[in-house]
């Protein structure tokens, strides 16, 4: 399960790792940070379309369990009043 605490620690390692190469190859820093600037917005872009997909299908899962206690709940309706009608009818003949 991700979570907006792991798309950040992942983002912000990858900026340390590219300001470690920009240090150590001086010769290749403006490439190196036009990667980097181009790759970390994509990085937390993708890490928060995974924490969307995330809450979309736990919220699918809340659902699904609201509609099975409903359907649970008008089938234990429908036999309550079945037996009131079955019960009132007893009375009306006795």
């Amino acid at each position: 399960m991700v979570n907006r605490y792991h798309v950040t620690i992942f983002a912000t390692c990858f900026a340390i790792f590219f300001a470690g190469l920009i240090f150590l190859f001086p010769s290749l820093n403006t490439f190196l940070f036009s990667v980097e600037v181009i790759i970390i917005p994509i990085v937390y872009y993708l890490g928060y379309e995974l924490l969307l997909e995330d809450r979309e299908n736990k919220f699918d899962e809340i659902i699904i369990d609201i509609e099975d206690e409903i359907d649970d709940l008008e089938r234990e309706n429908l036999k309550l009043k079945y037996r009131l009608k079955r019960k009132s009818n007893i009375n009306i003949k006795s």
